[in-house]
């Protein structure tokens, strides 16, 4: 990954944050300030040489560009397409064409331009959100980058946005239009925003783009998007669980001719078996002759993780597996690897869950035959499925206070209407809701260690194609993800293609609450931060009696933990 700022009027601040997101590239820095306008990156050289460093100029010398991400389809875009670096012919495209060339880039892109002759400042993301890019608009300036924290501690902020956190107690995600700080804003995924100074203060121009090209064939696309994808210069690796989407990833990039050097699966010395995905990740590595890294996940190692990831993230996004996740890259960085490949994205294109399987069943009238393990996922005179699936604010209800209550309660009102037929608008809120959190937690856990992540099922063309098809076609009842399986064929390891089950890496958090971090539910003093936002005091009884227990206490734990964090650093910037 790389970090990119851009600033409009705010001399100086600029350098403050690509110095902050040096993490993100560590093989090049540069700051470019030219009047009220100033952009700059933290450069990994995925692609090219310094050649390629950012920022990158027009050949007039008007348009400045870094980027976070990769254009895959370079070669078509430019004539002269050079070496250095995928990205050396965009600064003329942007100025010769404006936004409208963003409708042509295949690839995952977070953008900032500065136009040093208009004064102005383009800041763009891709259509599914895989690199993030926030903006802080104010009155007489704008700041844009890559991560939350930087734009939050360069100059004091409002404070924290009461419905961001509404929404994460609601849904253990942030919302797409906010995060955990006031007046700091994502950029929306497939949208630009373009930015000048006027006498009234800062005048916004926006609009919206979806790659345009591609055909209606998904098979030749997806096997496009990881021909494109496969190559690099740096050592490649992946997260292999053994499941289906990591270990076609692996598979395509094999058939392709571009292999992953090195793969990397965790496991919990002395839990359940029921916690062990190394016997179906050795059995997919051995088959393509990849080289596996087991990484032990300890309490202790997770520990460890937990606050790093929290910082990076705001927040518990997700689920318990983001540390975890950081671990593994972490372990892939020492290994020498510099891009990480995932299968995200491939359950909420292709229907991967047993909740979407549970709720076609039910659209269809079908009788119930739920998974082993996943008896209780739906009940069969539930209201409101959406909600049953989705909202995991109701066992945090009766420990909130009536204000912080409301305001959580009011955040369900983002699921779709729970009338039939309801699988696929609820896979459509998912893919737009869900996943760009998802993809956040992939990004902080491999940026933080200085590597690229690689998303191919996410490629534009295929992601629009596979949410196009109905979930009853590419998902039936009696055959899950039959579509992708069609797809991926013979190519698809035999230990991954005859395995039923699916795991979703997860933590034995109930034998480790019992345990090595009881003490946790009991003395640790984030807990006292836990009223600030509308905890009930009793809260904490819960927390030791066991009635908020599993994941919920690992929640709880964690919303503690991120306060106490953002609460040190709001008191070292006052100090500074």
């Amino acid at each position: 990954m790389c970090g990119v700022a851009g600033t409009l009027r705010r001399p100086g601040a600029a350098e403050i944050l690509v110095h902050a997101l040096r993490h993100r590239g560590p093989d090049h820095v540069a700051v470019i300030e030219h009047g009220v306008v100033a952009v700059g990156a933290a450069r990994l050289r995925v692609t090219g040489d310094a050649r390629g460093d950012m920022p990158l100029r027009s050949r007039s010398g008007r348009t400045l560009v870094v980027v976070n991400g990769e254009v895959f389809n370079h070669q078509e875009l430019y004539p002269e397409a050079s070496p250095a670096s995928d990205l050396i012919g965009l600064p003329d495209l942007i100025e010769s064409e404006g936004p409208a060339v963003l409708a042509r880039i295949r690839g995952p892109f977070a953008l900032i331009a500065i136009d040093v002759d208009a004064e102005t400042m383009l800041v763009a993301r891709d259509e599914l959100g895989v690199r993030p890019l926030f903006v802080r608009e104010e009155n007489d300036g704008v700041l844009a980058g890559s991560e939350v924290r930087p734009l939050a501690s360069v100059v004091p902020t409002p404070g924290r946005d009461e419905t961001a956190w509404d929404f994460l107690l609601a849904f253990h995600f942030w919302p797409t239009d906010r995060t955990p700080v006031a007046g700091v804003r994502p950029v929306a995924p497939g949208t630009w925003r373009r930015y000048r100074m006027c006498d009234d203060g800062v005048e916004v121009e926006t609009g919206a783009f979806a790659y345009r090209g591609g055909t209606d064939d998904l098979a030749m696309e997806l096997d496009r998007a990881f021909r494109i994808q496969a190559p690099s210069r740096l050592k490649t690796g992946l997260t292999l669980s053994g499941g289906l989407d990591s270990s076609a990833v692996a598979a395509l990039l094999a058939a392709h001719g571009c292999p992953p050097d090195v793969a990397a699966t965790g496991f919990f010395p002395g839990a359940d078996a029921r916690f062990d995905e190394r016997p179906h990740a050795r059995a997919v590595a051995h088959e393509l002759g990849i080289e596996l890294i087991e990484v032990p996940i300890t309490p202790d190692h997770y520990l460890e993780a937990w606050p790093c990831v929290l910082a990076a993230l705001g927040g518990p996004l997700a689920g318990p597996g983001a540390p975890s996740q950081w671990l593994l890259s972490r372990a892939l960085s020492a290994a020498g690897v510099g891009v990480v490949f995932s299968g995200q994205g491939g359950d909420e294109l292709f229907g991967g869950y047993e909740r979407h399987r549970r709720l076609l069943q039910r659209d269809l009238g079908l009788p119930p035959t739920p998974a082993p393990g996943y008896e209780s996922l739906l009940p069969d005179d539930v209201a409101d499925p959406g909600a049953a699936l989705l909202f995991r604010g109701e066992s945090l209800l009766p420990w909130l206070e009536p204000g912080r209550r409301a305001g959580v309660l009011a955040a369900r009102g983002a699921l779709p209407h729970p009338g039939r037929p309801l699988a696929d608008r609820l896979l459509d809120f998912e893919v737009r809701t869900l996943l760009p959190g998802l993809l956040a937690v992939d990004d902080r856990t491999i940026a933080a260690f200085g590597m690229e992540g690689r998303v191919p099922l996410l490629d534009p063309v295929v992601a629009r194609l596979a949410r196009a098809v109905p979930l009853a076609e590419k998902s039936p009842t009696d055959a899950p993800r039959r579509l992708f399986r069609a797809l991926v064929g013979d190519r698809l390891p035999r230990a991954a293609a005859s395995r039923t089950d699916k795991m979703g890496f997860p933590v034995p958090l109930d034998a480790w609450l019992r345990g090595p971090w009881r003490e946790l539910l009991h003395d640790h003093p984030a807990l006292e931060t836990l009223p600030d936002l509308g905890f009930k005091a009793s809260v904490r009884d819960a927390l030791r009696s066991g009635a908020l227990s599993g994941r919920s206490a690992w929640f709880v734990l964690s919303v503690a933990f991120a306060l106490a964090d953002a609460s040190a650093v709001s008191a070292a910037a006052s100090t500074s």
